[in-house]
């Protein structure tokens, strides 16, 4: 693993990790739903409205990693 200089940026990409995390359970649940239920069941729109709040918090970290990689360079 890579050495980060200090708790909060260990804290921010561990934080990216459990983003991944829940992003790969949630597929997965989707995937079973779907194939259980069907497109249209409540269930999968619940659980397909959540994958996507935490595919946004995604895009976002992905941005904060790019404004930290600039930081890195000015220093």
């Amino acid at each position: 693993m890579a050495m980060f200089k200090n708790q909060a940026e260990t804290d921010f990409y561990s934080n990216i990790d459990d983003i991944l995390y829940e992003i790969n359970k949630l597929q997965k649940e989707l995937i079973f739903i779907v194939s259980q239920e069907g497109f249209n069941s409540s269930n999968a729109a619940t659980v397909s409205q959540e994958l996507d709040a935490y595919i946004m918090m995604y895009h976002i970290a992905k941005k904060d990693i790019h404004s930290l990689s600039l930081l890195r360079e000015g220093e």
